[in-house]
């Protein structure tokens, strides 16, 4: 617990949620789909040490990034990447939204992306 607040103090997750914001918000650069989830996959099994405060702020900045990202696939993208990879990330992001999510909300999110 002493390490996820001293990497908080350090602002970490919020570094977190920059790098994926850049990453998936630039036209020329866009990071991997599985890149987002190597950052987020080692929070999963934290909601007992997260605040419910945070945990939702942080929960719904990935869920939002990760939409946004998978939504807005450029057709070259959709061509090149791998079905599986799409499945992964939303079923590793579904373990991630769990920190603050229900399981309804998290397999509508999950479902209509």
């Amino acid at each position: 617990m002493n390490f996820i607040n001293y990497f908080a103090e350090l602002g970490g997750f919020d570094a977190i949620v920059d790098y994926l914001k850049l990453g998936s918000e630039s036209t020329e650069d866009k990071i991997p789909l599985d890149i987002i989830t190597m950052m987020t996959l080692p929070f999963k099994n934290c909601n007992e040490i997260f605040s419910s405060t945070f945990a939702q702020k942080f929960v719904f900045s990935i869920r939002d990034i990760v939409v946004h990202r998978i939504r807005f696939m450029t057709e070259k993208e959709l061509k090149e990447i791998d079905k599986e990879i799409i499945g992964r990330v939303l079923s590793e992001l579904k373990e991630f939204l769990i920190l603050f999510l229900n399981e309804e909300e998290t397999a509508e999110i999950i479902e209509t992306n």
